[in-house]
């Protein structure tokens, strides 16, 4: 990929963050004229910035998204919810190519066909009235009725017994089949999409297929979390009721209406030879209306005649098939009598001299009105110039202006054209030839007609959408609307190049002090502050070594000086290091507005998001471990904790979710909170009981709060049916695993009637670990320093037998005692006087561990166990220390538990 366009995705995902969010503060304050200002410009810099690479879908349907916003910054329409759910879905289809062009460096083959009604949609505002929402959502407009679209290529592998139910079924009914194919996105898990689950609940399909890429990912590449298969259905069911079902992944699916006459011939070779006669008498059977005759005759020619033509026949038995269907309508049989005679269908003649022939040019994209208002500004300002003195330069700005404008429109030609046109008014010291270039583009002729068949209807009909432009000054048209705001005076460029509409300018401006660091590079660096640790933490060994083996304490403690100063530079070079991996959680955090706009909406509910201390940081690993749970937890809240009618609890109508970050020590706690209806710890334990997780007595002993913890059991659900939102019992579930395998933790608390708030508590970073080693039957092992609360030496005369357990008294508390050495399968060691316990918390319950002997601290990098011993459970992984030796990291909670 060309750094050029590599710095384009980098900064289109941005301007396309930046929109969002400006969007969505636009709904709430309609009136903010700063805010379509900056989503202005967002959609106008990444339009001009799409412009510099052959991507015309992407760039048209920016140019109409900015078309419209134009219309908006001008007050001729008025902002509403309808109008920003068309514009957020332009976003989310370019956000959707953006990711293909990242993938292949182009766009999917079906940009174009994707994008026209999404921008019809767009300019159907501009035009008086929203257009057909079902349309833009399907990704089909209706292009007048001329153009027939092709039959989807992955028809032709469809079996034969499907694709023959449905021409059955929708032949006899007279209704249309669709063809669906769904590419799912490819982090769509994790927007708790299930793309095979929506696809089955597709209503009457005949076929269902699940396709698989191209070319598999390599295994050790492969990630398992990334959604890489295709969907593809064929069913009879109404566009608006599947259109309806897809309506959230519209932008990822692809709906096509397919006659059944059509589909009949899907997948069939094309019939010569012999076999072609036998289409004359089936065709004299269905002219009499001999249907009954016409299967039996079709049923017999396939069996008997058609010998070796396996085309032929399979052809016979589909005609069979539908000529006995009661209703079939008479157009699929002729076409396929037809197919089997070897006969063009109405019409290929015209479609094989145009593509002979070749399709008419493309019509130049249409000028935007402030691009219309440019051009006619330099015209005025040319006509005005009387002095030969300030004509020259009146003519080279004007000229560059007028290219720069039709540029930023995609009129490449017509820019040139006007740059000779300006060379040639200097050569002649005479304004004409260039007013001349700029009235030809405003005002020009009407098209040439072309003398394929179809190509002068399709010239017409496009030219006729065109809006008109209006004239220059002194050109034979109406004039254009004066602009809102007045131009600086000048020689008319003003404005052309200001940094508002996307132009730049050569002095006065600051370099920059921002770097794009690939990540790569970033983790690179981390993986040698790691090594860099090891080497350090073998100094200390070397020390002792010195001293007790060779008996040279100077040595050991110039090693010892050597090795305060190395760790001293590694802790700060480490820091440095960890500084620019840490991200904001605005990063997590801005994904969620728009997510709550359109649930709350989709729930009929009102509800005001509050995000606080977005600029709290954290380690990039932590920061994209947070999407998920977040998600599942706003989705709660959302389903679950938000009233539908707040005003039967006595609350106002629109609730308040909040989203808070902020950071205590080492830590940073991420605070999901609603002001919905809490969790009533009653129906928490009927629950529990009614699905069998625990017995009714059990359930009754539970705490209020230990009631309210179980919606973190698996298959725990207190929803009354499934929805696409949730009720699946595995959300809250998968929270509490996705934040423990971090080294994290979740708290919950709940009013009933008042609201919840879930809390994350996780790591700031999980590259460098603090681990206290410990020794347990002479072997070494490593526990994560802030799981450890104290280190105590009690007698063993204190420990006492409860039951079948052991336990000490601690300052006035009973702490159950654990010994690792059984916990581990290792040999005992002789008993000692005292015990040496580390106590640690568990469940912020405190656990004694008997161990043999107490280490020292350190740091480490602690990486997870790989190869056969992958996933073994009691362990967090390895790590290694100065000496050489592999230090295996404990996790207490499954090794104790």
């Amino acid at each position: 990929m060309s750094p050029l366009l590599a710095q384009f995705l980098v900064e289109a995902r941005e301007q396309i963050a930046a929109t969002t969010d400006g969007l969505l503060g636009l709904e709430r304050d309609p009136h903010s004229t700063a805010l379509l200002n900056g989503v202005f410009r967002s959609v106008h810099t990444l339009k001009g910035s799409s412009g510099l690479f052959d991507f015309p879908a992407l760039t048209a349907v920016l140019h109409a998204g900015e078309d419209l916003l134009v219309a908006l910054r001008e007050q001729r329409l008025v902002l509403d919810p309808a109008m920003l759910d068309q514009i957020l879905a332009a976003l989310d289809l370019v956000a959707v190519w953006l990711d293909h062009i990242e993938d292949t460096e182009s766009l999917p083959d079906t940009a174009a066909l994707r994008g026209r009604p999404v921008i019809a949609a767009l300019r159907g505002w501009l035009n008086g009235a929203p257009a057909d929402e079902d349309a833009t959502r399907d990704g089909d407009a209706d292009d007048g009725g001329e153009d027939a679209a092709a039959l989807p290529a992955w028809l032709d592998h469809v079996p034969d017994g499907a694709l023959t139910d449905a021409v059955e079924r929708a032949g006899v009914a007279g209704l249309p089949v669709l063809a669906v194919s769904y590419r799912p996105e490819s982090q769509c898990f994790f927007k708790g999409d299930d793309p095979l689950a929506l696809m089955v609940q597709v209503p009457d399909s005949t076929h269902l297929a699940v396709v698989p890429p191209a070319a598999w990912t390599p295994l050790a590449e492969y990630d398992p979390f990334s959604c890489v298969l295709a969907f593809q259905v064929l069913t009879t069911a109404p566009r608006k009721e599947v259109a309806h079902l897809l309506r959230y992944v519209g932008d990822q699916t692809e709906i096509t209406d397919i006659a059944p006459a059509d589909l009949a011939l899907a997948g069939l070779r094309p019939v010569t030879g012999p076999a072609s006669a036998l289409a004359e008498p089936l065709a004299l059977l269905l002219e009499r209306g001999d249907r009954a005759g016409l299967a039996e005759a079709a049923r017999t020619m396939a069996e008997e005649e058609a010998g070796d033509d396996a085309a032929a026949a399979t052809l016979l038995r589909r005609l069979a098939r539908l000529a006995g269907a009661e209703g079939m309508d008479p157009a699929v049989l002729e076409a396929l009598i037809a197919a089997l005679h070897g006969g063009a269908a109405a019409g290929d003649e015209a479609a094989a001299q145009e593509t002979a022939d070749g399709p008419p040019p493309p019509p130049p994209p249409p000028l935007s009105e402030a691009v219309l208002r440019v051009l006619n500004e330099q015209c005025r300002t040319l006509a005005a110039v009387r002095s030969a003195v300030w004509l020259s330069g009146s003519i080279g700005a004007a000229a560059k202006v007028a290219a720069n404008a039709l540029r930023f429109s995609g009129r490449n030609d017509d820019a040139e054209r006007v740059l000779r046109a300006g060379t040639a008014a200097l050569d002649a010291t005479a304004a004409k030839p260039l007013l001349d270039a700029i009235a030809g583009i405003l005002n020009p002729p009407p098209p040439t007609p072309v003398h394929t068949p179809a190509a002068p209807r399709k010239t017409l009909k496009k030219a006729a959408t065109a809006p008109k432009a209006p004239a220059p000054a002194g050109a034979p048209a109406q004039p254009a609307p004066a602009a809102k705001t007045a131009p600086a005076a000048g020689n008319g460029n003003t404005g052309a190049a200001s940094p508002a509409n996307g132009g730049t300018h050569d002095g006065g401006e600051r370099p920059s002090t921002v770097l794009r660091v690939d990540q790569g590079r970033i983790d690179a660096l981390m993986n040698l502050i790691g090594e860099l640790v090891v080497a350090k933490n073998s100094l200390p060994f070397l020390a002792r070594r010195a001293e007790n083996v060779y008996g040279s304490r100077e040595m050991a403690r110039e090693i010892k000086e050597q090795h305060a100063v190395i760790d001293r530079i590694a802790l700060e070079l480490r820091n440095s290091i960890m500084q620019v991996r840490m991200l904001p959680v605005s990063t997590v955090f801005q994904r969620f507005p728009r997510l709550v706009r359109d649930l709350s909406r989709k729930l009929n509910k009102h509800v005001d998001l509050v995000i606080e201390g977005e600029d709290t940081q954290a380690d990039k690993t932590v920061i994209e471990n947070l999407f998920e749970p977040i998600l599942h937890l706003v989705r709660n809240s959302l389903d679950h904790g938000i009233e539908t009618d707040r005003a039967a609890a006595g609350k106002p109508d629109t609730a308040r979710l909040t989203l808070a970050a902020s950071q205590d020590n080492d830590q940073v706690i991420i605070r999901i909170a609603d002001d919905g209806r809490g969790i009533d710890p009653a129906l928490m334990r009927d629950k529990a009981v009614e699905k069998g997780l625990m017995d009714r007595d059990a359930a009754l002993r539970l705490s209020d709060g230990e009631a309210m913890n179980l919606i973190f059991a698996a298959g725990f659900s207190t929803a009354a049916a499934v929805t696409d939102v949730s009720g699946r019992g595995v959300g809250m579930d998968a929270v509490r695993t996705a934040i423990e395998k971090t080294g994290g933790r979740v708290e919950l608390t709940s009013i009933p009637g008042s609201g919840t708030t879930v809390s994350l508590h996780l790591p700031l970073s999980m590259a460098v670990t603090r681990v206290m080693t410990l020794e347990v039957s002479g072997r070494q092992f490593g526990i994560p320093m802030d799981e450890i609360a104290e280190t105590v030496r009690i007698p063993r005369a204190d420990v006492v037998a409860i039951k079948d357990k052991e336990a000490f008294l601690l300052r006035d508390r009973i702490i159950p005692l654990v010994h690792l050495d059984r916990v581990l399968d290792l040999p005992p060691k002789a008993e000692a006087e005292e015990v040496a316990v580390l106590v640690v918390r568990i469940d912020k319950q405190p656990v004694g561990l008997a161990i043999e002997a107490f280490g020292e601290g350190m740091e480490v990098i602690v990486k997870p166990l790989d190869g056969p011993l992958a996933g073994m459970p009691g362990y967090l992984g390895t790590a290694l220390l100065g000496d050489g030796r592999v230090l295996l990291v404990m996790n207490l909670k499954e090794l104790v538990e």
